[in-house]
């Protein structure tokens, strides 16, 4: 039986837990050490999954027993965290949204390039067997005409970490970067994006993404926090179409031909993409096959001109 792989957390919030229960349960992953800005929920964390936490990310990091990190800090820390770890020669998954910027996306992927070590995004809906699926069922479906997707989730406002501008929170990179990322991978970079949103106490809570494609294919993509709308995609094309409820994390999709439905199954949860990033980095790889750079740093660049049609910047950006 294979060992296990271990892994460094930076940070010990929500995210942290939730993939941290899951991936423990595989029997596949360790981990062995955690930081967080606050000492007492890293010691809280440490204490539920078996973590050493420590004062300082190169303490969690700069060991010998680490094999990888994963960054799961709020957005605006997700680029120094990852900087400092790539300095430091190791391994890094970063949660989605990568980084804040485009312009930080393509300096973490050139520093990464440059020391030879892996970096991806932690965008776990892509090294779902769900995802990949619907994308191959899109070469059987025909031409494609309409697509149907929305990501709207009402979110009360005690949330602070979802709203809060000074940690770049906001319904754009918080959940809009799933469709936006779906669509990319499906149909590629599109010649155009509008954004139509609302700002509230500085940050975006509402917005409709429009994507325009060379083929004359356009996308309107509903966005909300405010909005409990459920979250659907549904592709159509001259030779059928595909049905996939909860896109970003479901365990299955159905492809329609006229009476024929073919229905798929596959786990929607994290341990797939723990388990994937982990076997690259066993094999060497300096890159995710699953979810490539190239793909990571264009979507940055359409939240960018998102965010600047919209006229939303984050007090740290002043």
């Amino acid at each position: 039986m294979r060992e296990k792989f271990n892994w460094a957390y930076i940070g010990a919030g929500g995210i942290a837990r939730s993939t941290a229960k899951q991936i423990l349960k595989t029997g596949q992953h360790r981990i062995v050490s955690v930081w967080n800005r606050n000492p007492q929920r890293a010691a809280e964390f440490g204490k539920k999954f078996g973590a050493v936490p420590c004062a300082t990310i190169a303490q969690a990091v700069d060991r010998p027993d680490v094999q990888g990190v994963y960054i799961a800090t709020t957005h605006n820390h997700h680029y120094a965290a990852a900087r400092e770890c790539l300095l430091l020669g190791k391994p890094v998954l970063v949660e989605k949204a990568f980084t804040v910027t485009r312009a930080q996306a393509q300096e973490l992927v050139a520093l990464a390039r440059e020391k030879g070590v892996y970096l991806a995004e932690a965008m776990w809906t892509w090294y779902s067997p769900v995802a990949r699926q619907v994308k191959a069922w899109c070469g059987e479906i025909g031409e494609i005409k309409n697509i149907q997707i929305s990501f709207c989730t009402r979110i009360p406002r005690s949330a602070d970490r979802v709203y809060n501008p000074n940690t770049a929170g906001g319904a754009l990179l918080d959940i809009g970067v799933y469709p936006l990322t779906y669509l990319y991978n499906l149909l590629g970079k599109p010649e155009h994006v509008t954004c139509k949103g609302t700002l509230r106490d500085g940050a975006d809570v509402d917005e409709v993404v429009t994507l325009d494609y060379a083929n004359g294919l356009r996308v309107p993509v509903t966005i909300s926090l405010t909005r409990d709308i459920s979250e659907k995609l549904i592709i159509t094309g001259t030779q059928g179409e595909i049905r996939c409820p909860f896109f970003h994390c479901t365990n299955k999709a159905t492809l329609v031909q006229g009476r024929r439905k073919t229905r798929f199954k596959g786990d929607g949860g994290y341990g797939n993409e723990f388990s994937v990033v982990a076997d690259e980095i066993r094999q060497g790889q300096t890159e995710s096959r699953y979810v490539p750079l190239e793909n990571t740093v264009e979507i940055m660049g359409i939240l960018d001109e998102c965010r600047r049609q919209m006229g939303l910047k984050y007090p740290f950006e002043e």
